[in-house]
């Protein structure tokens, strides 16, 4: 069965990060997969780009059920399926988020997942910036 979803984007422009294009290419290929595949048909996936403190921030997040704080962690590990009833239907490798966590950390960045608001899965994924925005110092004329 095909599930049909939107997708919202929010991204500022102008942010950088030192990353490996294959690698972004499946991290986002993976959790817009399973954002599709876990959250109901003609749901908005809102895929959202900013820098928070240092690091440029990537969310992917859906309109499911969310996924309980206890299987977050076991969620990372290839072949887990969740208790989640969906997960019985759905196909695919059972890999989808292993892969992710293996590239962002070659990355040296972190994921996660966190509740969305009303609801669904927030998945996270933090990088390095290239050029961290400083918070501007007003400047001072030095006397000479």
């Amino acid at each position: 069965h095909s599930h049909r979803a939107g997708v919202e984007c929010d991204l500022t422009p102008g942010l950088e990060a030192e990353v490996d294009p294959a690698r972004m290419r499946q991290i986002l290929l993976n959790l817009l997969d399973n954002a599709v595949k876990f959250g109901p048909p003609g749901q908005v996936i809102r895929v959202g780009v900013r820098e928070v403190a240092g690091r440029i921030r990537i969310e992917v997040c859906d309109q499911g059920h969310g996924i309980p704080a206890a299987e977050r962690v076991a969620i990372w590990e290839p072949y887990f399926r969740g208790s989640r009833a969906e997960a019985a239907a759905v196909g695919g490798s059972g890999i989808g988020l292993a892969i992710v966590k293996e590239a962002v950390e070659a990355m040296a960045g972190e994921v996660r997942v966190e509740d969305a608001p009303g609801g669904g899965a927030l998945f996270v994924v933090e990088l390095p910036a290239l050029h961290a925005r400083v918070s501007p110092t007003p400047h001072v004329p030095v006397a000479t």
